[in-house]
């Protein structure tokens, strides 16, 4: 299991990808390290998460107890989260896990 701080990092990878074009390995790396600012965080802050779902193309489906989301295809990458006292906190945390997951798999 990832810390929060590890979630963001890569949730972040996954959302600067359009910015970065080309750029890989360690220059990619130090972009991350230089622009991930404290002030960005997706797991508090809503206007985060939404754009990165946005920007990810991620579904989000509600049902009574919990949220799915899941990459544009629909087929892996699915993340649900139990809605508990704070159903935005779940929403935001399930969005954070699913672009987590596609920041893990870019090279």
């Amino acid at each position: 299991m990832s810390t929060d701080r590890e979630l963001r990092e890569l949730a972040h990878r996954a959302d600067v990808k359009d910015r970065v074009g080309k750029l890989k390995g360690r220059a990619l790396d130090f972009f991350l390290r230089d622009t991930l600012i404290a002030s960005w965080n997706p797991l508090i802050y809503d206007g985060d998460a939404l754009q990165i779902a946005v920007k990810l193309e991620l579904d989000i489906i509600f049902y009574r107890k919990h949220v799915v989301v899941c990459d544009k295809s629909r087929t892996q990458n699915v993340y649900r989260e139990n809605f508990g006292f704070d159903k935005a906190s779940a929403v935001r945390r399930a969005i954070v896990m699913a672009a987590a997951e596609i920041g893990r798999a870019m090279p």
